[in-house]
């Protein structure tokens, strides 16, 4: 089978978004051949294709005079939903169509592509439920914001023609209960690194982990709560890890103020540190979709200190290191309470959450599409 990947972003270790491409392209190679076409920034690293099963076809450098420009060419679409339409992407696909078993559409800044170009058998793959990521704002320009992404959001999935996918029952229904749309869940992965962690070595750290791309607003805008309201209460007793580059200069300078609180920036692998900590602080308010870190976390056997967001589409598989906090208080308390975890207890965690997490991975849905 010939497949054509289309992602909003580099496939890379980055973000969660994109590993979890890097691994489905990886694992779709195995038996398909594989091409993908992808949009990046000037400073990102370009991908290299894994093996000869994997070709790049298209690759457009992105930036915000682009986006703008793009979003300009569907006037009645949502911004964050036509800020990649490249005219050349459209030519591409429309030209070679018939060369590919399967369309892949990646991330919701690719899904308008879907109304552009006929074919037999699309998927889109629904990271987010943009409409919920308004849902919880407030004020007029937020109103506003939601009534247009969530129109345009409905138009481009029921026009689509595809199946679409998520990665979890919760926004299985909230594409029911927004748009009358039918989904199917597939699971993300469990990292290759995760499995390969030796408990038998590792050494605890001691320290609590913040983790994330902090350029995204609702994952700065939660460290940021977190610093302003809990650091005061935690005296010196407690050292804190911030995995993860783009932070804002603001609030690098806040942290800043904190001796215990230490900024590493990005980590090519950061599950041995995430493995080794008394537990992952995820202080999130805003948002939508699962929390991949959260499970990674927990797949490591590492306790969660989170807000009901940071929980949102998790399997009850995970609850015994989930420990829900909703003020500075339930946060304080809750460290208290990971701390008391010992490395047998994360290691039991972390082979009964394996051993029941579900697998149901894309290639076991690509089976059920397309014909033998």
């Amino acid at each position: 089978m010939k497949i054509l990947v289309v992602t909003a972003f580099v496939p890379s270790n980055r973000t969660a978004g994109q590993n979890y491409m890097l691994q489905l392209i990886e694992d779709l190679a195995k038996d398909h051949r594989v091409d993908v076409a992808y949009f990046h920034y000037a400073a990102d690293t370009p991908y290299t294709p894994p093996c000869g099963n994997v070709g790049v076809v298209f690759v457009r450098e992105i930036s915000t005079a682009r986006k703008f420009l793009n979003a300009l060419k569907l006037p009645l679409t949502h911004p964050l939903f036509s800020c990649r339409f490249d005219l050349g992407l459209v030519r591409f696909l429309r030209r070679h169509r018939q060369e590919y078993d399967l369309l892949y559409f990646d991330h919701s800044q690719t899904f308008v592509y879907s109304l552009h170009v006929s074919h037999g058998c699309k998927i889109l793959m629904v990271q987010d439920v943009i409409r919920q990521k308004y849902a919880r704002g407030a004020g007029i320009v937020n109103a506003m914001h939601r009534f247009f992404c969530s129109r345009s959001e409905r138009r481009i999935l029921e026009g689509s023609g595809g199946t679409i996918l998520c990665f979890s029952d919760k926004d299985r229904g909230l594409l029911e209960r927004y748009y009358g749309l039918p989904s199917r869940k597939v699971d993300l992965f469990i990292h290759k690194n995760i499995h390969r962690i030796d408990y038998g070595s590792l050494v605890p750290s001691g320290a609590f982990l913040f983790f994330g791309a902090w350029e995204r607003p609702e994952n700065s805008f939660g460290l940021e709560w977190f610093v302003d309201q809990v650091m005061a209460l935690t005296g010196k007793t407690n050292r804190f890890l911030i995995l993860g580059s783009g932070i804002p200069e603001k609030l690098r300078k806040k942290i800043s103020r904190y001796p215990t609180m230490e900024m590493t920036g990005f980590v090519d692998d950061p599950y041995p540190v995430l493995a080794a900590a008394s537990g992952l602080i995820a202080p999130l308010f805003h948002g939508a979709g699962v929390k991949v870190k959260v499970l990674e976390a927990l797949a490591c056997g590492t306790p969660v200190l989170g807000t009901d967001v940071a929980f949102e589409g998790i399997d009850p598989v995970g609850e015994g290191a989930c420990i829900h906090c909703r003020t500075p208080e339930e946060f304080l308390s809750g460290m208290a309470r990971a701390i008391t975890y010992s490395m047998e207890d994360k290691k039991t965690l972390r082979e009964v959450f394996i051993g029941r997490y579900p697998k149901d991975t894309f290639l076991g849905i690509l089976k059920c599409l397309t014909p033998p």
